[in-house]
């Protein structure tokens, strides 16, 4: 089942790009990482802010996108369950492919793996 999403909320573009925004500038910091003051404290605030501008936004666009499923005629958990396939299946292959290039590129310049790295090919690696 299609739902018809390329409608694009204008509001929502903008804060996608103010957020890509405050992300990009508080990356400034790596330049400088020991930098000391009141910019590069509102970059690192700002950094935060378009994180979670990112997951508030994503949770608003997710959850529209099920809505519409559940208010489908043909609505059912299967497909429910086939939109998350789905999902997942977008953004796993992106997020492995991250990890084995910061491992390779750690092996590469001799910096130590971290003795959790098992954790985050099962995200566990925010549990203690």
């Amino acid at each position: 089942m299609q739902i018809d999403d390329n409608k694009r909320i204008f509001g929502l573009d903008l804060m996608r790009a103010v957020a890509i925004l405050l992300v990009v500038c508080s990356h400034v910091l790596w330049i400088t990482p020991t930098a000391r003051g009141m910019i590069p404290d509102i970059l690192r605030i700002a950094g935060l802010v378009g994180v979670e501008i990112f997951f508030v936004l994503s949770g608003f666009l997710i959850g529209r996108i099920i809505y519409r499923l559940y208010l489908s005629d043909d609505f059912s958990f299967k497909s429910v369950f086939y939109f998350w396939i789905r999902r997942w299946f977008r953004t796993l292959p992106n997020y492995y492919l991250v990890l084995i290039i910061n491992v390779l590129i750690a092996l590469y310049i001799g910096t130590s793996l971290p003795d959790n790295l098992w954790q985050y090919a099962f995200f566990l690696q925010n549990f203690a």
